[in-house]
């Protein structure tokens, strides 16, 4: 993702005039166009895996040269999705979301996409990413420190749906709020709900595995604004002692992997 980004600020968009001159060529644009038209058509009728062909052919086209062709991988992503292959619709939507609204707006010269849907669209990415995301978090145990970051992922739904299984299963719902908040950066706050889940299901690996990347996370900070080398200490046993446990109660080799693999980044003070 980071090569995508530097792509981008590096080459910016070129304004108006920049489309205007892209889709002055004829029997390219009619090509390009034959193939969003084929796919919508597609989309149409309920064939998301033939639409999703037809815009791969369009983003090959590379009728935008070294930029990015957004409106093209929103379309593609929405197929995928569509289709029920979230992960492939997550990657396309991540391209999609780089875009700023001011290059999704000059690209519309082009007829590409909808000023008017620019929001929505933005939305559909959104959930679809934070969906599969969570889902492979809570499935595989599978998380990367820079989920909290908000223009790609919108977690507050999940929390809110999490909540209100309280009544219903409070530890499971405290161990979802926790995770939640963890994936959005609070670390302290998840930890407190994990605490909570595990003092109404101590024999529950998962929230010890969580609990423990918390604390890891936590862990790694330094710098004059972070926390002392004492509280970083405290951390750090905190986060292997819980890895450990996780480990201990669990027979899942997915939870078991991760938790090995998040032992090796607690940093050695």
């Amino acid at each position: 993702m980071g090569l995508w980004v530097g792509e981008r600020l590096s080459g910016g968009c070129r304004g108006l005039g920049f489309f205007k001159k892209l889709f002055s060529r004829g029997p390219v644009q009619d090509q390009y166009n034959a193939y969003t038209k084929e796919g919508d058509g597609f989309m149409g009728s309920g064939d998301p895996g033939s639409a999703v062909e037809c815009y791969a052919n369009a983003i090959e086209m590379k009728i935008f040269g070294d930029k990015v062709d957004y409106n093209m991988h929103y379309k593609r992503g929405s197929a995928f999705e569509a289709a029920g292959e979230l992960g492939k619709a997550a990657e396309d939507y991540k391209l999609f979301l780089l875009a700023d609204d001011r290059e999704l707006k000059a690209s519309n010269v082009a007829g590409a996409i909808s000023a008017f849907n620019i929001g929505a669209q933005q939305g559909q990415a959104q959930r679809c990413l934070t969906k599969y995301t969570l889902e492979r978090v809570l499935g595989a145990y599978v998380f990367e420190a820079d989920f909290s970051d908000k223009k790609y992922y919108s977690w507050g739904d999940h929390y809110k749906d999490a909540r209100k299984m309280r009544d219903k299963d409070p530890a499971e719902a405290a161990y979802r709020m926790g995770v939640v908040r963890l994936l959005q950066g609070k670390y302290k706050d998840g930890v407190q709900h994990l605490d909570k889940a595990i003092d109404l299901s101590p024999e529950d690996a998962r929230p010890y595995f969580f609990r423990g990347v918390a604390h890891a996370l936590q862990s790694r900070k330094g710098g004059m604004l972070g926390p002392s080398r004492t509280a970083r200490e405290q951390s750090k046993t905190k986060a292997l002692g819980d890895l450990e446990r996780a480990v201990n109660l669990t027979q899942d080799d997915l939870l078991s992997e991760q938790a090995a693999k998040w032992k090796g980044k607690v940093p050695t003070l």
